[in-house]
């Protein structure tokens, strides 16, 4: 890993360690936990509907509002109409019997009533604690300073007595039922709790005080928060959505009547209270879709709840906060290896699999994972690593495109700022061919003009020579008056860059060529352009002072490759290249071999070629004049001097401006006149740079 992606990746998850600690503090406040609760809804909302058998309902409904129309409202109602529906269900089997109906003020038909509750001997009796003098302290049961309790007479009568108390949240939903409150300095269980534990048949409701974060109950560890309150389990939507039926519901008026089965209540515990919408002791659950919950029927699937057992737990905070943490750092990893678009991919992948391991431990461990503070956490972390790369890293990638598009192709570029450390600061060792090119007079040139004509020329030749450099993605190192020094191989990687070189010479030659013409049409004389070529390894890379830096390459190699475009001088050549880039260019080029040469400051000589042009466009007249010329070659090789000479004079007859055919001939006749000693080996002595 280079020093640049180590401080990238630091960053990265420092900022995902930032936005952790950020939701975090979050959550220690509470900023989302309403939020947090209506999000938890949905894992109600999309699971089937159950069904529980072992409670029922008998609901004042509106079909027993109408047909006991003659007594008027519900609390003028003769008691001994109730005494008669608890005889009723005594009769059937019930086994308790619970009333969410507080009968506080005297009416006729009381004395029945209690006669009808003691002979049942299993009616739980309802305490109301007064709301507008309740009392919240944490770790302790709501407190309430007064209650509202039922006629003694009937009191004395129940069997259990528990609170029949709703405490919303904040957003008027109930999820959770008070198991405890303190009514007037006593504490009174909840009507379900009371319920639970004569279904039961325990001999205690409270069987100990909370440990832990849990009320102990028939064996069993019933969660529950600072307010003492349980999750409620709700088995389906309220009895007045459309439904499969989740807790029986019978209507009051059928009891009455004894029109029933008898096995509808039979061992079962039945809650007797208010259905009709009348009444308004209705309230928003988890499971509502546009109807609210009956206040009885909360009570009847909160001992559903206790009775299954079905106890929701929510995720302890040091592992939500794991999750945070976890999650972020995630993000923070994936858009150091990724890309934005597949980091935002990756950050998403890795909700919608949290999303469905919360909805799986919701109903195979009945446990409450936070949703909202670890999606919260992976959305931050992931907007700050993106506004950090938007505003720091990519304006840097930027400013250093746009530096190296003076150098290099646009896609280059735009590959250098995505991956700076690709260009190494002190350079690398790599294998480049390497590019020279100078004008051939083009300093008397300069002298025989005006200065703005010499700028326009200049300009529009290195112009044309850059785009050819870039057309095949080559790197532009430096322009020297009006020569050009460029290299493929760096900074990107291209295994064919010796032939990228070649094919750049020869169509730099052609562009030198139009423009040749456009300057004959403005009357100033054409120009003709020299290049050397070579192929080896260098070091490249940023080089230069504390003050000035220049992505550059040096080494053998490129002082090899500036030598050979004088060298066509020697030559009467255009394009002359090494053995070495001959030897990687591939194949459709045709070249033809000038010298073994020893150049100025190397020891060993180099075979030297010239670069011709592509195979396919090579004329048979051509062709004629290379076979003859290498065939003067091979007799000049084997100190054939005399017939080597008449094969370079065949050339030139066919090709007399054939500068390697003229070079050879003079030398050839030199040669014969004056033989070169025993030792000599063909090497030409290159006595210039």
């Amino acid at each position: 890993m280079t020093p640049r992606q180590r401080a990238r990746l630091l960053t990265s998850l420092g900022l995902a360690l930032a936005s952790a600690l950020a939701v975090t503090s979050m959550l220690f406040a509470g900023y989302l936990d309403g939020l947090q609760l209506q999000t938890g809804d949905v894992l109600f909302k999309t699971r089937p509907e159950q069904t529980e058998p072992r409670v029922v309902i008998v609901g004042i409904d509106e079909q027993t509002m109408a047909g006991l129309a003659e007594y008027g409202r519900l609390f003028t109602w003769p008691r001994s109409l109730h005494a008669r529906v608890i005889n009723n269900l005594r009769e059937a089997g019930a086994r308790v019997i619970v009333l969410d109906l507080l009968f506080d003020v005297p009416a006729p038909g009381d004395d029945e009533l209690a006669q009808a509750i003691k002979a049942a001997g299993n009616v739980v009796s309802p305490i109301a604690g007064d709301d507008s003098v309740r009392e919240i302290v944490l770790g302790q049961p709501l407190r309430y300073a007064r209650s509202l309790r039922p006629l003694p007479a009937l009191l004395e009568a129940s069997v259990a007595r528990g609170h029949a108390n709703q405490y919303p949240d904040d957003d008027g939903t109930i999820r959770r039922m008070p198991l405890v409150i303190t009514a007037q300095g006593e504490q009174v269980p909840a009507l379900s709790l009371v319920a639970a534990a004569r279904y039961l048949r325990r001999p205690n409701v409270l069987e100990g005080p909370v440990q832990d974060g849990y009320l102990p109950f028939a064996g069993r560890r019933i969660p529950v928060d600072e307010l003492l309150r349980m999750r409620i389990y709700y088995l389906g939507a309220p009895a007045r959505q459309p439904r499969t039926e989740v807790i029986p519901l019978i209507s009051y008026l059928d009891v009455l009547q004894g029109n029933f089965s008898p096995a509808l209540v039979k061992d079962r515990v039945v809650f007797i209270g208010t259905t009709a919408t009348a009444y308004a002791d209705d309230y928003w659950v988890p499971t509502s879709r546009g109807a609210k919950m009956d206040g009885v029927e909360i009570h009847a699937h909160a001992t559903a709840t206790i009775v299954r057992p079905a106890f929701l737990e929510e995720a302890p905070r040091g592992l939500t906060i794991g999750l945070v943490l976890l999650f972020a750092l995630l993000v923070g990893l994936a858009l150091f290896a990724l890309n934005p678009i597949w980091g935002a991919a990756g950050a998403l992948l890795v909700a919608a699999l949290y999303l469905l391991a919360t909805s799986f431990l919701f109903e195979a461990q009945r446990l409450i994972l936070n949703v909202v503070y670890p999606l919260f956490g992976i959305g931050l972390a992931f907007s700050a690593v993106i506004l950090y790369r938007v505003l720091f890293e990519q304006r840097e990638q930027r400013v250093l495109q746009a530096v190296f598009a003076q150098y290099v192709p646009p896609a280059v570029a735009q590959e250098v700022a995505r991956n700076p450390d690709a260009i190494k600061l002190g350079g690398e060792r790599r294998v480049i061919s390497v590019l020279f090119t100078d004008l051939k007079g083009f300093t008397t040139f300069s002298e025989s003009v005006e200065p703005e004509v010499l700028s326009q020329v200049i300009t529009e030749y290195l112009n044309a020579m850059t785009q050819v450099v870039f057309k095949y993605e080559g790197t532009v190192d430096k322009y020297i008056g009006d020569a050009v020094m460029a290299f493929w191989n760096a900074p990107q990687t291209q295994p064919d860059h010796a032939r990228r070189a070649c094919l750049a010479a020869l169509e730099m030659q052609r562009e030198l060529a139009r423009l040749g013409e456009q300057w004959q049409q403005r009357g100033l004389p054409r120009q003709y352009m020299r290049i050397g070529i070579n192929t080896g390894p260098v070091s490249v890379g940023n080089m230069g002072s504390a003050l000035r830096l220049a992505y550059t390459a040096i080494g053998d190699s490129v002082n090899l490759g500036a030598r050979l475009e004088p060298l066509n001088n020697e030559y009467g050549t255009w394009i002359c290249l090494s053995e070495y880039t001959l030897a990687e260019a591939g194949d459709g080029l045709r070249t033809r071999y000038l010298d073994l040469v020893a150049v100025k400051g190397k020891a060993q000589p180099v075979a030297v070629y010239e670069l011709i042009g592509l195979e396919a466009d090579v004329t048979d007249a051509r062709r004629q004049v290379l076979e003859r010329y290498l065939a003067g070659i091979e007799l000049y090789r084997g100190r054939h001097f005399a017939s080597a000479a008449s094969q370079f004079r065949a050339a030139l007859e066919l090709g007399p401006k054939d500068g390697p055919s003229n070079v050879y001939l003079q030398r050839c006749l030199d040669l014969a006149e004056d033989p070169p000693p025993e030792a000599w080996d063909g090497v030409y002595v290159m006595k210039h740079k």
